[in-house]
């Protein structure tokens, strides 16, 4: 009889890779940017989760639209906090641009979180992956576009550093 682990690797085991599912134009912020402005994007953008980076585009954590609703009802002025003081230190977990669409499934429920920060070989973040694009990898046909182009990172006129493609 196999275990519930042997059984699950098997139909993952033809997946594509996290940079064939990722997305790749993440939008992110700075841990000085203000609670007005992570509220402002995390609302324009109708996104869940915004990762928080450093100068050279290392992951430094997530910012969640549930941190910034603890902060709303239980800071009397939210508006002086930073992204810094929003996010909650934890060890935030990543995974590697090359690895397998399993790892990330196994790392979203190992650490109870609904996405993932991908990293190139720096350190640099270079996507995220999502549960939506999880599930998305299992539908068979579905083409996943832009998948052989090169992105670099680039700072946007909102504070927000995303990558863009390279021609």
């Amino acid at each position: 009889m196999q275990s519930k682990e042997q059984n699950r690797a098997k139909p993952l085991a033809n997946l594509p890779c996290l940079s064939d599912i990722m997305t790749r134009e993440v939008v992110c912020l700075f841990p000085h940017q203000s609670f007005s402005e992570a509220l402002t994007i995390l609302a324009r953008n109708r996104f869940r989760h915004l990762p928080v980076i450093d100068t050279d585009a290392h992951p430094l954590g997530l910012l969640s639209a549930r941190d910034l609703l603890r902060t709303w009802t239980h800071t009397p002025q939210p508006d002086g906090l930073t992204v810094r003081q929003i996010i909650e230190p934890q060890k935030l977990p990543m995974l590697h641009v090359g690895a397998s669409v399993s790892a990330a499934q196994d790392t979203m429920i190992q650490h109870r979180v609904n996405c993932v920060p991908i990293v190139d070989d720096s350190g640099r973040l270079c996507g995220i992956v999502t549960v939506s694009d999880l599930l998305r990898s299992f539908i068979p046909g579905l083409t996943v576009v832009g998948r052989s182009q090169k992105h670099r990172m680039t700072q946007r006129k909102d504070g927000c550093v995303s990558p863009h493609s390279q021609t």
